[in-house]
C-alpha cells in the first residue's frame, strides 16, 4: 500500500473559476427524476429512458463509461477482459471472438482487434458525448464507478473537460436542484469503498484516487465530503450505502435524509431504512461499530507513513474523517428510521424514477423482473405406469394371467374409472358381475368361496372409437363368457394360456383386415380396431413452439442477462424458460421462445454463438418431439407400461393386438 503522496499529487482538490456547485432550477408545478446505475457508456439507451419516461433530471450511480481509446493503454489486462465481457456496446459474436484471444497472445494483439472491430471507440460513446455528437436532453447528475479512467475524471475537476447538461458530483462539489416547492442539495463519492485502499491514492492526483482502469475511495475523500456536505441532504454512492458500514457512518456525519447508490447487480431496485433491516437499535449499532473498528485498524497499521507525508489541510481532512467514525450513536436519535435509502438495480434490468411535486418526493421503480416462468411451464411428473399397460383404445379387454391368479390366490382390486359413491345407481347395476376361474387341482390356496368374491376390475367401453369414463346408456351391451386369453411372454410374442373368464364388448374385429388396421400408425397415433372407427390422428396437439436452445451457461444466470446475450433482437423474444433440477439447482442449458419461425431465423443468423460471464454459449433451434395432450396423462391416457409399448414399433409383429378366441 502506498500511503498519500505530499506536494502536488496529495493537495486539496482544485477551486476553478467557474461555480463549482451549480444550482439547477426544474420548471413546472412537478419533477421526474430517473434514477439508473451502470450505464456503462451506453448513452443512446439513456437518452431513451429519459424519452420514455419524460424525465426532468437523471441521477446516475456507478460506472457512467469516463474511458477513451487512450484509456486502454493505461487499463490492466484483468479490467479489460472484464469491459470486453460486460459492455452494452460490443455485440455477442465479436465479444466471443475477442474474448477468444489467448492471454499468452499479448494484449496488443487484444486491443488491436477491438480497435479494427468498429470505427468508433467500441468501449463507450463518451468521445461522442465530448464532442458533441451526442447530447442529454436534462440534467445528468453522476458519480463515477468501480472501472473508469482516473486521468478522465479529473479534467473534469480541473474543467478541461465540460459537457452540457451533465455534472459530476463528488467530495468536492455538489449540485443543488430547485423543482417542486423543494430545494435537492446532492453530494456524492465515486468508486469502490475497499479498506485496504483508503490510504492509497494509486496514480491519481488531488484527492481523486484509481489506477489501471478502476478507481476508489480514499479517507481523503470522505473527509472532504465532509467539509463540503454542510448543507446537504441527499447522497449519491457507487458503492451501497446498506452494505457499506463505512459508508453508514458518512451518511449520519453529513445528516443525509437520502441516499441512492448502486447495487450488486440487483435484479430490483431497493427502497428501504435501517430499520427495516435491523432487528433493533443495537443491531443497528453494531453494525456501525464493527465499521468503525474495521476503518481504525487498516488506520493504525498505516499511521506512522501516512501522518508523516501528510500537509496540513490533509491532516485536517483526516481528522474529520477519524472524528467521523467514531461519532457511534448511543441512544435512538430517530436517524435509523428517518434516513431513506435507495440502491438501483444496473440499467439492463431496472431503475428508478423520483417524482416531486409540492415539496413531496414519491418514488416510482421499475424493473425486468424476477423470471418465474420455469415454474409455471413445468410438466408435473406422470405418476410411475402400471405392471401391465393395454394398448390405448383397445376394443377388446385383455389382461395376462398373473402367477398369483395361477396359484389361485385372489387379485387386489383395481379402482374402476369412477369412483363407486360417484356413479349413479343404475349404472352400478348394469355393469357385469364380476365372475372367477375355479383354481386348478392341486393348488394351493384359498377357498373357492373366498376366491369368487375376488373383485374383476371393470375396463372402460368405447364410444365413438374413445375410450370413455364408464358405461353409459348408448353403450353396447356387455356379457361375460369364458375366452382362451394370450399372455405375453418375456420376449413380447403372445402366449397361449388356459381358459379363463374375461370382459368383452360385443362387438369385435369382423376379419383380419380390421384387426391389420391397427399395424398402420397415423401421423402422430394409431388407428382403432373397431371397425369403421379410429382414433384421432393427434389428438389435442401441442401448438409449435419457436424455440432456441442455449447451452454453457454459467451459474446462476438469469433471465436478463440471457436476454442482454441478444442485444438488439432481444425485443423478438417471447420467453425465456430456465431450467432447473428437482433440488432447485439451475441447469447450464435454457430455452428462448419467439413469436414466429422469422424471428427466430433472424435470431440465429445474428447471434449463432457468444458468451455469458466468460462462459462460451452455443446457440441451436430446439426441436423437441411433437406431443399430443393425450400423452400427458388423464382418462385415456396413452402410456407404455412394463407389458409392452402402446406405440406400433414395439408391437409385436404380426396382427397389431393380442388374439383372442371367441
Amino acid at each position: 500500500m502506498s500511503p498519500l503522496p505530499s506536494g502536488t499529487n496529495g493537495v486539496m482538490s482544485p477551486q476553478p473559476a467557474t461555480n463549482h456547485n451549480p444550482r439547477i432550477v426544474l420548471a413546472g408545478n412537478s419533477a421526474r427524476i430517473l434514477c439508473v446505475a451502470d450505464i456503462r457508456g451506453d448513452y443512446h439507451e439513456l437518452n431513451r429512458l429519459i424519452r420514455e419516461h419524460e424525465a426532468t433530471a437523471v441521477i446516475h450511480t456507478g460506472d457512467f463509461g469516463f474511458l477513451n481509446a487512450d484509456s486502454l493503454e493505461r487499463m490492466g489486462d484483468k479490467i479489460l477482459r472484464h469491459l470486453l465481457q460486460y459492455s452494452p456496446l460490443i455485440p455477442p459474436i465479436t465479444r466471443s471472438q475477442l474474448l477468444s484471444i489467448p492471454p499468452q497472445a499479448g494484449r496488443a494483439a487484444l486491443i488491436q482487434q477491438l480497435n479494427s472491430s468498429s470505427i468508433h471507440f467500441p468501449l463507450s460513446q463518451f468521445p461522442h458525448l465530448l464532442s458533441g455528437a451526442i447530447t442529454f436532453p436534462v440534467p445528468v447528475f453522476t458519480v463515477w464507478g468501480l472501472i473508469e479512467d482516473v486521468r478522465i475524471v479529473e479534467k473534469f475537476r480541473t474543467r478541461e473537460y465540460e459537457v452540457n447538461n451533465l455534472t459530476v458530483i463528488d467530495e468536492a462539489s455538489s449540485a443543488l436542484i430547485e423543482t417542486a416547492g423543494i430545494k435537492l442539495r446532492l453530494f456524492g463519492l465515486g468508486g469502490a469503498v475497499a479498506l485496504h485502499k483508503l490510504f492509497d491514492n494509486g496514480e491519481g492526483f488531488a484527492t481523486i484516487a484509481g489506477g489501471q482502469g478502476t478507481m476508489w475511495t480514499t479517507a481523503l475523500q470522505v473527509g472532504e465530503l465532509v467539509d463540503t456536505a454542510q448543507r446537504t441532504r441527499m447522497l449519491v454512492t457507487s458503492a451501497p450505502v446498506t452494505r457499506t458500514g463505512l459508508l453508514s457512518l458518512l451518511t449520519l456525519g453529513v445528516k443525509a435524509d437520502l441516499t441512492i447508490s448502486g447495487g450488486l447487480h440487483f435484479r430490483y431496485p431497493a427502497s428501504l431504512n435501517d430499520f427495516a433491516v435491523s432487528g433493533d437499535f443495537e443491531a443497528y449499532r453494531h453494525k456501525l461499530v464493527l465499521a468503525r473498528d474495521s476503518f481504525l485498524g487498516v488506520f493504525d497499521v498505516v499511521k506512522d507513513r501516512v501522518e508523516g507525508v501528510l500537509n496540513e489541510q490533509q491532516q485536517m481532512l483526516l481528522k474529520k474523517v477519524i472524528a467521523m467514525v467514531q461519532r457511534i450513536p448511543t441512544t435512538d436519535d430517530s436517524s435509523w428510521t428517518n434516513t431513506w435509502h435507495w440502491v438501483l438495480s444496473d440499467a439492463l434490468c431496472g431503475h428508478l424514477l423520483l417524482s416531486i411535486t409540492d415539496g413531496r418526493v414519491s418514488a416510482e421503480m421499475r424493473s425486468a423482473g424476477l423470471n418465474f416462468a420455469h415454474r409455471a411451464n413445468q410438466e408435473p411428473a406422470p405418476p410411475p405406469a402400471p405392471a401391465t399397460t393395454l394398448p390405448p383404445l383397445l376394443v377388446q379387454s385383455v389382461r395376462p394371467t398373473t402367477i398369483a391368479e395361477k396359484a389361485g390366490v385372489p387379485p387386489k382390486p383395481m379402482a374402476s374409472p369412477i369412483a363407486p359413491k360417484q356413479m349413479p345407481a343404475k349404472l352400478m347395476a348394469a355393469l357385469p358381475k364380476p365372475v372367477t376361474a375355479a383354481p386348478k387341482k392341486g393348488d394351493a390356496g384359498p377357498s373357492s368361496a373366498a376366491t369368487a368374491h375376488a373383485p374383476v376390475p371393470v375396463q372402460p367401453l368405447v364410444r365413438g372409437g374413445r375410450g370413455t369414463a364408464g358405461p353409459g346408456p348408448a353403450s353396447p351391451a356387455v356379457e361375460t363368457k369364458p375366452e382362451k386369453l394370450v399372455t405375453v411372454g418375456k420376449d413380447g410374442a403372445p402366449k397361449s394360456a388356459k381358459s379363463t373368464p374375461s370382459i368383452t364388448s360385443a362387438t369385435l374385429p369382423k376379419d383380419k383386415d380390421a384387426k391389420k388396421a391397427g399395424d398402420k400408425p397415423g401421423t402422430n397415433g394409431e388407428k382403432g380396431e373397431l371397425d369403421g372407427a379410429e382414433t384421432p390422428r393427434t389428438g389435442n396437439q401441442t401448438p409449435k413452439r419457436f424455440s432456441l436452445y442455449l447451452k454453457g451457461l454459467p451459474i446462476p444466470t438469469s433471465e436478463a442477462e440471457i436476454k442482454a446475450f441478444f442485444r438488439t433482437e432481444a425485443e423478438k423474444i417471447t420467453a425465456v424458460k430456465l431450467v432447473y433440477d428437482p433440488m432447485k439447482r439451475q441447469k447450464n442449458f435454457a430455452y428462448v421462445d419467439f413469436a414466429n419461425e422469422n424471428d427466430l431465423q433472424d435470431v440465429l443468423k445474428a447471434y449463432p454463438s457468444g458468451s455469458i460471464r466468460e462462459s462460451p454459449i452455443s446457440v441451436e433451434i430446439s426441436n423437441p418431439p411433437v406431443r399430443g395432450v393425450t400423452e400427458r396423462g388423464g382418462r385415456g391416457r396413452r402410456r407404455t407400461g412394463r407389458g409392452g409399448s402402446s406405440s406400433s414399433k414395439d408391437t409385436p409383429k404380426g396382427d397389431a393386438t393380442p388374439k383372442v378366441d371367441a
